[in-house]
């Protein structure tokens, strides 16, 4: 690792003399663009005006203001701009030395640029040693200076002000938190057009923090009421926010029948959509199954005493008769969704083109469908002709498979000449499998990934958001799926690993249930354990539900020895360091996000903006 940065290490430390005689002027509050943009430009002219120490001391600043303020992770806030999947980084925030982090304290208490000031200000809190709780304070007061409107929360005013929460509540500076309590509420009844999402978040903030508490009810209260009315204008996505929202406080409260009842608007919210998108010219009725899914597994939500007081259970059974309709219906839309082949050796410059400049959910789709994934009977016909074509194939039918930490995970070569026959067939499917993944990550998935960060800011909220509403997630595990693809976007794929291998049992497990599978196994003495992923994936419904090449990305991906096996090396500790930022992790994290995304309603309003529009760039088939 390389020695954290200093100031100037061959000369002495810079203060905040070395920004000149009226260094706040360096810094208005109305600058336009980005901070660090105007520190480096700044630096450059102090270069050429011959200003050494300046310029040193900007860049300096500016090195501070590459990091990306990450609310959603409060015990280590600031994270590198970019990280690659070996591990290499931007700056981080331990890259700062002690007499660099004396600089930005110096600064801090004098510069009043409010965004620069919470940043050194944040920084100095998080890395002096001692702590000094006068730099939080400087921080929080800072961060209270971004405006509550849509254009300012979206840039960096939801991270700000959940950063200033936190710091606020865990450090109990009454008087910045009853400022905050003021400034939310008269913003949250303020507003006059919920359907921005700021109301939602809002009150979000609120609820997360513990923040303006005698008001809770009556915020979810209005939550619901804004909810129904947005319904009932045709607003679908706008009202199911804001009644989540409600739900998620009343779930917290054990206010459940309440909340039964606002699940059960939530679920009407998505079987509307679902008829509007079937009255459409032309109808879409792909995207309507979709909707029509989702309501039944919200339906299928609420606990069953409270079912009979909203007749849940006829409203499901007459769900499935318009699901089989919608399905039938949607046979004949399967040709808008099928791509030409990809010119792979245009590869990353294509992908990158095909992320460039769009809006956040074109982006979103255009990298979930960067490959429709492994078909089967390519990948077997590969497979055997790999095999019939080898010189080796007498010794093929023969292998042991070694893990990485020299364990044997398993052999062919036995008595049953069929079975090994057929293992050795899958193992080389596997291996056909691993090679197209390790393209597709290298040339399509990284550099649609990096360009998506740098152009959009999208934080966990998003990805939970993106979850709740996808009809594969099952509506208790909303914030961990959506936690875990938010990992992978910053690039955490270690820690994104630790929620993906879990969460892909729990889809499986909850699909399969609802199909009539028996998920337990029942010991003699009566015990009942939960089926793992390896055992789930072999049932005789998994195929029918998920699909052949699904079904078997599934296994290839999480439970085959001759594979990465990451739930079994999840669950066992078996994932040393280095090796959850690997190619087989990342795709693990993209495959997870595009079947979350693609059962998702985002998916269908990304096809329909992009037919309307005629400049759709499909990737890959979905």
């Amino acid at each position: 690792m390389s020695d954290p940065i200093q100031s100037e290490p061959q000369h002495a430390p810079l203060t905040i003399a070395d920004l000149g005689e009226r260094p706040g002027e360096l810094f208005p509050e109305d600058l336009q663009g980005e901070l660090e943009d105007y520190l480096i430009a700044a630096a450059r002219s102090a270069d050429g005006a011959g200003r050494a120490r300046q310029a040193a001391a900007l860049r300096l600043l500016a090195d501070a203001c590459s990091l990306m303020l990450d609310s959603d992770t409060p015990a280590q806030p600031f994270r590198p701009w970019w990280i690659d999947p070996d591990g290499n980084s931007t700056h981080t925030i331990d890259s700062f030395g002690t007499e660099a982090i004396a600089f930005f304290a110096e600064v801090a208490d004098q510069v009043k640029h409010s965004e620069l000031r919470a940043r050194l200000a944040d920084i100095v809190w998080t890395r002096k040693v001692p702590r000094d709780l006068r730099f939080a304070d400087l921080a929080i007061e800072a961060y209270l200076k971004a405006p509550l409107d849509a254009q300012g929360w979206k840039l960096d005013g939801r991270d700000a002000w959940q950063r200033a929460a936190y710091l606020a509540m865990s450090l109990r500076r009454v008087e910045l938190v009853e400022t905050m309590e003021q400034r939310l509420l008269g913003a949250f009844w303020a507003k006059e057009q919920p359907e921005d999402a700021l109301v939602s978040e809002f009150a979000a903030l609120m609820f997360r923090y513990g923040l303006a508490v005698p008001q809770h009810r009556k915020i979810a209260d209005q939550l619901a009421e804004l909810g129904s009315d947005l319904a009932s204008q045709g607003m679908f996505r706008a009202a199911r926010d804001l009644l989540a929202v409600a739900a998620d406080w009343l779930h917290r409260k054990g206010l459940a029948e309440r909340r039964a009842e606002l699940l059960a608007e939530i679920a009407q919210a998505w079987h509307d959509e679902a008829n509007a998108l079937l009255a459409h010219t032309p109808p879409f009725a792909m995207a309507a199954g979709d909707a029509l899914d989702k309501a039944i597994q919200v339906y299928r939500s609420i606990p069953r005493k409270h079912r009979p007081a909203l007749d849940i259970d006829a409203r499901i059974a007459a769900l499935q008769i318009e699901r089989q309709d919608a399905g039938g219906r949607s046979l004949a839309e399967l040709h808008q969704v099928m791509s030409p082949p990809t010119d792979i050796s245009d590869m990353v410059r294509m992908a990158i083109k095909s992320v460039t400049g769009k809006d956040e959910i074109s982006a979103l789709h255009a990298l979930a469908t960067s490959w429709s994934g492994p078909k089967v009977h390519q990948i077997e016909q590969a497979a055997r002709e790999s095999i019939d074509g080898s010189f080796f194939k007498q010794m093929l039918a023969s292998r042991t498979t070694i893990a990485p930490d020299g364990r044997i995970i398993s052999k062919t070569g036995g008595r049953d000449r069929e079975a090994d026959e057929a293992r050795s067939l899958m193992i080389e499917m596997l291996m056909e499998f691993k090679r197209s993944r390790q393209l597709e990550v290298q040339g399509a998935i990284m550099p649609m990934l990096d360009h998506i960060a740098a152009e959009h800011q999208l934080n966990r909220d998003t990805f939970v958001t993106l979850a709740r509403n996808s009809r594969l997630v099952p509506p208790d595990h909303a914030q961990r799926v959506g936690k875990a693809l938010h990992f992978g976007f910053v690039r955490d794929f270690e820690t994104a690993l630790q929620y993906l291998a879990s969460e892909m049992e729990s889809i499986v497990r909850y699909h399969l249930k609802n199909a009539g599978a028996l998920t337990i196994n029942t010991a003699p003495d009566g015990i009942q354990m939960e089926l793992g992923l390896s055992t789930l994936i072999r049932l005789p419904q998994m195929e029918p539900v998920f699909g052949k090449d699904l079904t078997f990305e599934i296994r290839a991906l999480f439970c085959d020895q001759d594979g990465p096996n990451l739930r079994n090396d999840v669950a066992h500790g078996l994932v040393a360091d280095g090796e959850g930022s690997d190619v087989d992790s990342v795709y693990a994290w993209w495959f997870m996000f595009r079947i979350v995304f693609l059962t998702s309603p985002y998916a269908g309003e990304a096809r329909r903006a992009n037919a309307a529009s005629n400049n759709e760039e499909d990737y890959g088939a979905e």
